[in-house]
């Protein structure tokens, strides 16, 4: 079957595309019958879902840069940074990077994970804000959210649950 994104010609039993990982749809029309797009659910399970410690060593690194960053301001003159102003940092930078670096913060880039909604599609700006006031529900709850990620068979935290997303091994 061949890839309506790359144009690559896989076999005919396939789901995904072996080279760009695109959703492969029959061509049912021949038979008379509708296309028909499979269920998110159906979608989700062609990926590897990340568990726990992989995310939090993403974002380890992400904090890391983020810390790094205001210290070069102090460094530079700043005497300090208000907490409102490195709250908004941090949510800039995590949606940021969600959206326009495809799903993924540095982190996450050098932890080869990303983002996905269940429906295997980017986030969009809305799901990303969705998803990041997730994280701050999912911590004032004693980061119960984030725990939640070893227990749930998707590995979805309680922010992957709100705004309907996965973290899948890229």
């Amino acid at each position: 079957m061949k890839c309506p994104e790359c144009g690559y010609e896989n076999g005919e039993n396939k789901l995904k595309c072996n080279v760009c990982g695109a959703i492969l749809k029959k061509d049912e029309e021949s038979m008379g019958k509708e296309l028909q797009t499979p269920e998110p659910e159906v979608i989700t399970s062609l990926y590897t879902y990340v568990g726990f410690g992989r995310r939090l060593v993403a974002y380890i690194i992400d904090f890391a840069l983020i810390s790094f960053s205001f210290a070069i301001l102090v460094v530079f003159g700043a005497e300090s940074i208000p907490d409102m102003l490195a709250q908004l940092a941090m949510a800039f930078y995590f949606i940021g990077f969600w959206v326009l670096w495809n799903g993924q913060t540095i982190g996450k880039k050098i932890m080869k994970i990303k983002i996905i909604t269940i429906d295997g599609k980017p986030l969009t700006a809305g799901k990303a804000m969705w998803r990041y006031f997730g994280y701050i529900l999912s911590s004032m709850a004693l980061f119960m959210g984030f725990l939640w990620i070893i227990w749930d068979k998707k590995h979805q935290g309680w922010h992957d649950k709100m705004a309907k997303t996965v973290v899948i091994k890229c």
